[in-house]
């Protein structure tokens, strides 16, 4: 199915012409983030919610922008409890042990970047704010994790099932690169879930 086709008609109006069922729901996440932004002290003069393609939701401009023209301006408070850095700092502060455990764990792991210990530490805090966060950060995380895909909507080889991977990839590169991921990311997961409360 198409994505639906966004005009964007003045700053504050996006027109959505949906046919297909993919595209209502797509119009209503696109109302649902622009409510978000809202929500967030985000003012949208400048950028609107647009559907992306394949890739789903994203902004676009509503009118020319010049080399230093600010499309956004997105406040500290909305966009640090995404921050890896800030996470980082806070755990270094509340729980320097485990960061030293994730830091020595991921020392193990030749294919583990540098800023992998600062995303997962990013995730975990995530996971955990959309499961048992009842403060206004959690609260923000939770609201904006519910606007991304679904993992039904991830068409991605790591996120198939056991069986399918095996079926359909058994022998690939793709199969053994999905299949040290996982176990990558099971290790992690018990790493970090015996030391907070995932």
């Amino acid at each position: 199915n198409p994505l639906p086709l966004v005009t964007c008609t003045d700053a504050s109006h996006a027109v959505v012409s949906s046919t297909h069922r993919a595209d209502y729901y797509m119009s209503n996440r696109l109302v649902l983030l622009r409510q978000w932004l809202e929500a967030h002290g985000i003012s949208l003069q400048r950028a609107l919610p647009s559907a992306c393609s394949s890739f789903g939701l994203g902004l676009a401009a509503v009118q020319a922008l010049g080399a230093k023209d600010v499309a956004m301006s997105v406040p500290h408070a909305c966009w640090e409890p995404f921050s890896a850095a800030v996470t980082r700092s806070r755990t270094a502060r509340e729980n320097p042990k485990l960061l030293d455990e994730l830091e020595t764990f991921v020392r193990q792991v030749p294919s583990a970047g540098t800023n992998f210990v600062d995303s997962s530490l990013l995730a975990a805090e995530i996971a955990s704010a959309c499961s048992v966060g009842t403060s206004a950060e959690g609260s923000t995380i939770r609201s904006y994790v519910q606007l991304l895909p679904s993992r039904a909507e991830c068409d991605l080889p790591l996120l198939w099932p056991l069986e399918l991977r095996r079926a359909l990839l058994h022998g690939s590169s793709c199969y053994h690169v999905c299949e040290m991921q996982s176990a990558l990311s099971s290790a992690l997961y018990a790493c970090l879930s015996s030391k907070t409360n995932l």
